[in-house]
């Protein structure tokens, strides 16, 4: 009988999540990274961002020890597509994205293009219907009125 030594402590539970969720794998389902490994992997594309805003590349590399030492010492996890993705192909680091859906039928299916690209990359996608017109408005096109916003 092969029983997995039940987490006692954070530190256990933050590696046993880090090993089934976050390391990388091979075809076998094997780990081929180490806590350790994973933190650099995070810390190296989230620092890089600091140079975008005029760091230097020793305040980039001061970055990137500061956010690996916050993750290794249990102070801070980044979200799940940061730690999923960082460092690799996809790179992408964001949950969440809201969509505006603008008052046309272009923007309407321009806004459904945008939400299929998103989630293929790993993205969430939330809507904005407030650049709708609002219920009942005349709408010349077809000499209707348009249905305009659902409460629901």
């Amino acid at each position: 009988m092969n029983k997995e030594r039940k987490p006692n402590s954070s530190r256990d539970i933050r590696a046993a999540t880090l090993r089934r969720r976050y390391l990388l794998k091979d075809a076998n389902g094997q780990c081929t990274e180490t806590e350790d490994e994973i933190y650099h992997r995070v810390a190296k594309p989230v620092a890089q961002a600091e140079a975008k805003y005029g760091a230097t590349p020793e305040e980039v590399n001061g970055w990137e020890r500061r956010f690996h030492d916050l993750m290794k010492n249990g102070r801070s996890l980044p979200n799940s597509p940061t730690l999923m993705n960082a460092g690799r192909r996809n790179g992408m680091l964001s949950a969440c994205f809201v969509v505006p859906v603008d008052d046309s039928i272009e923007d309407i299916f321009e806004a459904v293009r945008a939400t299929a690209l998103i989630q293929l990359a790993g993205g969430g996608t939330g809507f904005s219907f407030g650049r709708l017109r609002p219920r009942e408005i005349v709408w010349c096109q077809v000499a209707a009125q348009h249905p305009g916003r659902s409460a629901s």
